[in-house]
């Protein structure tokens, strides 16, 4: 194989092709972007950013010449807009308000403007920034798109901009990043789908644009940049996305089925990926818009994670796998035998995975660090003969240095779990959410014996955080328990084993139903906790009188007299 550096980067640049093919003496290499290299004309492309042979001949011509200019012209390689693109009209003017248009002369045309675009992976955070970039082209001088998923994509991209040979250094990423600090007029820097690496990436000095879209919000922390997160789609904007991407959307029926799109759309919480793909299973026959939410009732799994979609739009990853690239990340770190120069540890990185699967069986929203924090202190004051043996050594129920629960080591798990977007802060400290779809991505993706188990674990780490306190906060948190106990209880109802709660479950659900006044489901639950009493201990065991009060507790808050005085 020959040593010529040129030659290396062409073997580089297929060692990742899904396709190559020769047509018309041009040589089109498809990866995740299109690489074309025509004889006839002798260009390259890389990411859309095509740089003639001949002008980086007389570029290097310039160069020998004692001239310091790589390339002549203005480069504007942005991708174009998805032609499904919809909406996102706030989100656009936001980001022009902060991008602003800047006369030659302003003092402040000298101050570097940068900012992260950051959000959930679906959510259309790279095509918000194509049509920014689409729409103020004629504001910048110069549009440097670059894929910024790893070091390597973004060096090649680099490299391409500069040539081979450069005066200013040995290093061809360093000479363009130094190429571009020096640009005349405004130009804009676009790092797509970047991870903390992009730092070592910023050009030198302070002058220009930097826009970046990362499902890390921690990038911003690493490279002090502003910060705007993405959120689901405007309900309007979504039911013309889904009517578009049916193809339906100029037919005369389109207007009849408006609410049906619009059902469609708020069962997929407006999510720009998963509305897009439903639009394409509607085109391709797989199902009318009447019925796909019939469809999607009964085949949730395999409708969004449907490997046929991945060629359904420019994402090339379905709804469910775009989740799942986050998820194996995470796991390919928990695996990793030397955590030095990974972004968290291998131990955290098992404590997210844990938290994951934890979550997936509590409600979506508001799940409160202190049922975590409360089940281990009460299982910690209960003999060890009596604690549950399912959570037994639990990766969540840690205990500290300090004799308490170790706070520290679950934030550290929320942490990676926040970073990849697959969870997020709640309105208020120590609560945190989950998006509806990717709740149920995690559930979907487990093996049927790991769900059980799962759920199995969160219904015992909920019935172990309850105690028999009547206080206001113990009020508060109970309150708090009954959504997520009544997710658990729907999980539980999904397995076929005919599994049910045991005595102490009953018992302690039982009392957070009653003390937060649902008396009907608290008399169920009692009355199931008095029948396995009856079974296990006979009908003189305190436990079972002690079932039976609790019974007659609830028929008498119902003012059901008759009932509570015959038992």
């Amino acid at each position: 194989m020959s040593s010529d550096p040129s030659s290396q980067s062409a073997v580089n640049l297929f060692e990742r092709a899904q396709d190559v093919s020769v047509v018309n003496s041009s040589l089109n290499v498809v990866g995740r972007d299109q690489i074309n290299i025509d004889h006839s004309v002798h260009t390259h492309v890389y990411h859309d950013a095509t740089i003639a042979a001949d002008a980086l001949d007389r570029s290097d011509s310039k160069k020998a010449a004692g001239h310091s200019s790589l390339l002549e012209g203005p480069i504007k390689n942005t991708p174009n807009p998805s032609t499904l693109f919809q909406g996102r009209r706030s989100e656009l003017d936001e980001l022009k308000k902060y991008f602003k248009f800047r006369a030659a002369g302003d003092p402040l045309r000298v101050a570097r403007r940068s900012l992260l675009v950051y959000g959930m992976g679906g959510m259309g955070k790279t095509q918000l920034c194509r049509k920014f970039a689409e729409e103020t082209s004629d504001q910048f001088t110069h549009i440097f798109w670059i894929d910024g998923s790893t070091p390597e994509t973004i060096s090649l991209a680099l490299k391409n901009l500069t040539g081979p040979k450069t005066t200013t250094s040995d290093d061809p990423v360093a000479a363009a990043l130094q190429w571009i600090s020096r640009l005349d007029g405004e130009w804009l820097l676009v790092f797509d789908n970047a991870e903390e690496h992009i730092h070592k990436f910023i050009p030198p000095g302070n002058s220009g644009n930097i826009l970046v879209t990362s499902r890390n919000r921690s990038v911003g922390r690493s490279t002090g940049f502003n910060a705007m997160e993405i959120h689901q789609m405007e309900e309007e904007d979504a039911v013309a996305l889904l009517l578009k991407a049916s193809c339906i959307d100029h037919t005369p029926e389109s207007i009849n089925l408006h609410d049906a799109a619009k059902a469609i759309v708020n069962a997929l919480y407006c999510l720009p990926l998963a509305v897009d793909q439903a639009g394409a299973a509607i085109e391709s026959g797989l199902c009318s818009i009447n019925d796909y939410l019939q469809l999607y009732s009964r085949c949730r799994r395999r409708l969004l994670d449907d490997q046929f979609f991945r060629k359904a739009s420019e994402y090339e990853q379905t709804v469910y796998g775009t989740w799942e690239l986050s998820f194996q990340k995470i796991e390919s770190i928990s695996f990793a035998e030397d955590p030095s120069g990974l972004p968290f540890s291998p131990q955290q990185a098992q404590t997210a995975i844990g938290i994951l699967g934890i979550f997936a069986y509590l409600h979506h929203d508001s799940i409160s660090l202190d049922i975590f924090e409360a089940a281990w202190t009460n299982i910690s004051c209960m003999d060890p003969n009596e604690r549950p043996a399912i959570l037994d050594n639990h990766d969540l129920l840690w205990e500290d240095e300090h004799g308490k629960w170790d706070e520290l080591h679950f934030k550290q798990g929320i942490r990676v779990l926040i970073g990849f977007s697959l969870i997020k802060q709640g309105s208020s400290t120590g609560n945190y959410n989950v998006h509806p779809l990717v709740h149920s991505w995690s559930q979907d993706r487990l093996s049927y014996s790991t769900q059980q188990r799962r759920c199995q674990e969160a219904t015992k780490l909920l019935s172990c955080s309850v105690s028999y306190r009547q206080t206001a906060n113990d009020l508060q948190f109970h309150r708090q328990l009954v959504p997520h106990i009544q997710a658990n209880g729907r999980g539980y109802t999904s397995f076929s084993s005919g599994e049910t709660y045991d005595k102490d479950e009953c018992f302690n659900f039982g009392f957070v139903f009653a003390h937060s006044g649902i008396w009907l489901k608290a008399e169920e639950l009692y009355q199931k906790a008095w029948q396995i009493c009856i079974r296990e201990f006979g009908t003189e065991h305190p436990d079972t009188l002690t079932s039976m009060a609790n019974l007659a507790s609830t028929f008498r808050n119902q003012g059901r007299w008759k009932e509570a005085e015959e038992l």
